[in-house]
C-alpha cells in the first residue's frame, strides 16, 4: 500500500513541566526501548473559531533533549511529525476499549526563540496521508476509519523492514469534498487537519481525528 502520514501544526506548548520516561520496547511497535516526552499544544482553528488541544509525543534522546533544554510553556512551536494510534485501557469499565491518536513528533522548530517574540498569533494546523479506506465515507457523528501503512526497521538481514498499520478517524462536513472511486479498500488521498471531538462516554481525552477538507479515490 502507498504510504503518506505527515503532519504540520504551528501552535504553543501548554504544560508547565516536563517528565521524560523510558518506553520499554513491547510499548514501542517493535522499535527498541527509547526515551519519550510528551507534552500537550494548542493551535488555533478560524474555522470553527476555537482553540484545539492536541497531544504530541517526542521520541529520542537528542530530540528529547533539546526540549528539555529550550522548550517553555506558551512558546510557539513548529511540530513536524505523523499520526500514531493506540489502544487505551478504561478504568472503569476494565477493558482495552478505545483508539487514542497522538502526534508523534520528528522535528520541532523554537518559533519563539527565532522570531525572538511571545505575541505572534499565527497557526497551522495541516495532514496530509495516502491510505485505505476501512469502511465507506459516510457522514455520521463517529466518523469512518482510514488505514495507513508504518514501516519500522528489524535486525532480520532478509527482511530490513516490518510493516504496521494506523488507523485514523476521519469525519467530513461536506460531501463535495469527496472525488473518484470511494468505496470499502479504495486507496485515498487526504487533505485535512486535526479536531477534537468531545463524547459523553469519553472518560479519558477528547476524541482527535482528521476533518477531511479533500479525498480523492485513486
Amino acid at each position: 500500500m502507498a504510504r503518506l502520514n505527515d503532519v504540520v501544526l504551528i501552535g504553543r506548548k501548554m504544560d508547565g513541566e516536563m517528565e521524560p520516561k523510558i518506553v520499554n520496547k513491547r510499548f514501542t511497535d517493535g522499535e527498541t526501548a527509547n526515551v519519550v516526552l510528551n507534552f500537550r499544544m494548542k493551535t488555533y482553528d478560524e474555522e470553527t473559531q476555537r482553540f484545539i488541544t492536541l497531544p504530541i509525543a517526542v521520541w529520542g534522546e537528542a530530540l528529547v533533549e533539546q526540549c528539555l533544554l529550550h522548550l517553555k510553556k506558551n512558546d510557539l512551536i513548529c511540530v513536524k511529525g505523523e499520526l500514531r494510534y493506540k489502544f487505551i485501557y478504561n478504568r472503569l469499565t476494565k477493558q482495552t476499549e478505545r483508539i487514542y491518536t497522538t502526534v508523534k513528533a520528528t522535528n520541532i522548530e523554537f518559533l519563539s526563540k527565532k522570531m525572538k517574540s511571545q505575541n505572534l498569533h499565527y497557526y497551522v494546523n495541516k495532514i496530509r496521508l495516502v491510505g485505505n479506506l476501512v469502511e465507506e465515507p459516510i457522514q455520521t457523528e463517529n466518523g469512518f476509519t482510514l488505514a495507513v501503512d508504518r514501516t519500522y526497521p528489524t535486525k532480520d538481514i532478509s527482511a530490513p523492514n516490518s510493516e504496521l498499520t494506523d488507523f485514523v478517524t476521519l469525519v467530513i462536513d461536506d460531501k463535495s469534498v469527496l472525488r473518484g472511486s470511494l468505496t470499502k479498500g479504495s486507496p485515498v488521498i487526504i487533505d485535512g487537519k486535526l479536531m477534537t471531538r468531545k463524547k459523553r462516554m469519553d472518560m479519558i481525552e477528547p476524541r482527535i481525528v482528521v476533518s477531511v477538507k479533500e479525498m480523492v479515490g485513486v
